[in-house]
C-alpha cells in the first residue's frame, strides 16, 4: 500500500472495515468524493470514483476528530441554540457550497454520516448543524479543492 494508491469506495471498505462502525458505505464515501471531501479522479470506463487512500485517511482523521469533540460535549459547553443552524440556512448563509454541490440531501448526509456536530430537533425531526463544524467541513473542503474554494464568511455575500 502506498500513499498514491487509488481505490474504489467498496475497495476502500474492504480496506477499512472498522468505517463501517461508522455507518459509512459506498454511497456515503461517492457523496464525500462527489462533495469535495476525497481527492480522486473519475474512471473513464465506468465513470467510477478513484479515491486517493491518503485523502481518504485524512479524512478519517477529520471524522474521529469530530467525534471526540461530540464525545467531549464541547459543543453542549461552548455553544448557545443560536450557533445552531438548520440547513437551508445554512445554504442561504453559505451559497457558495453549492459550487461544490452541497444541497440540503448531501449536507443531511454528512451530519449522519458523523462529519458535522448537531441534533435534531424533537416534532420536526429537523437537523440542527453547529455552525462552526459547517465551517470546519467548508474549510476541510477548501484544503481539498483549492481551485473551488468557498468563502466561510457569511458577510462577504
Amino acid at each position: 500500500m502506498t500513499s498514491n494508491d487509488y481505490l474504489t469506495p467498496e475497495e476502500l471498505l474492504r480496506r477499512y472495515p472498522q468505517i463501517k462502525a461508522m455507518e459509512w458505505g459506498v454511497i456515503t464515501i461517492g457523496r464525500f468524493y462527489s462533495a469535495g471531501l476525497l481527492r480522486g479522479y473519475r474512471c473513464n470506463k465506468e465513470y467510477k470514483a478513484m479515491i486517493s487512500d491518503a485523502s481518504f485517511r485524512d479524512f478519517i482523521k477529520f471524522a474521529n476528530d469530530v467525534t471526540k469533540e461530540k464525545e467531549l460535549d464541547i459543543d453542549a459547553i461552548e455553544c448557545v441554540l443560536s450557533d445552531y443552524s438548520c440547513i437551508e440556512t445554512l445554504i442561504i448563509r453559505y451559497p457558495k457550497v453549492r459550487l461544490l454541490g452541497w444541497s440540503c440531501s448531501s449536507i443531511g448526509s454528512f451530519f449522519k454520516a458523523g462529519v458535522l456536530l448537531g441534533y435534531y430537533t424533537g416534532k420536526e425531526h429537523k437537523a440542527m448543524i453547529l455552525e462552526s463544524s459547517f465551517k470546519k467541513l467548508m474549510q476541510y473542503a477548501n484544503n481539498i479543492t483549492a481551485h473551488r474554494r468557498m468563502d466561510i464568511d457569511p458577510k462577504g455575500f
